[in-house]
């Protein structure tokens, strides 16, 4: 029993080796302008690339789900995503004092592999403005952190 539980693990080790993601798109928020921060206004972006945003956003050029690639996985392997956001407060260059928190990300949850060994997955996420009355957001790329975890 020892052997053959080894031998599994090998296998599902080696397996997990040659699985892959690619991340072919970044999440984007494309291009706005804060048209009111006297309250917390929402932009968010689904992982199915559907758009929402509070009156506080004017959307220059609307933004798209990030995308991932996963191939070289097992055929009809079911995959969990666990998105989550490392630092919620953006930075930005040129540096603003006006900043962004990344309050949530969206995911499917969980897909399943063709039997080719690939997968795309979205993920979106909602933005928020401070809420503290200032304009202070400067003409500036805005970045933040996130990881997402696929297991299966």
């Amino acid at each position: 029993m020892r052997l053959i539980l080894i031998f599994c693990f090998l296998i599902l080790h080696s397996v997990s080796l040659l699985a892959e993601v690619v991340n072919i798109r970044p999440l984007s928020f494309g291009r706005i302008v804060i048209s009111d921060n006297s309250t917390i206004g929402e932009y968010t972006i689904d992982y199915l690339g559907n758009i929402t945003a509070t009156n506080h956003f004017r959307i220059i050029e609307a933004g798209s789900p990030a995308e991932f690639l996963l191939f070289n996985y097992p055929a009809n392997a079911q995959v969990f995503i666990t998105p989550s956001v490392i630092q919620a407060s953006t930075s930005s260059t040129p540096f603003s004092t006006g900043q962004f928190t990344l309050v949530n990300l969206t995911s499917p949850g969980s897909i399943f592999i063709r039997t080719d060994g690939t997968a795309e997955v979205g993920v979106g996420g909602t933005l928020r403005t401070s809420g503290s009355g200032s304009m202070n957001y400067s003409d500036a790329d805005y970045t933040i952190n996130l990881q997402i975890s696929f297991d299966f």
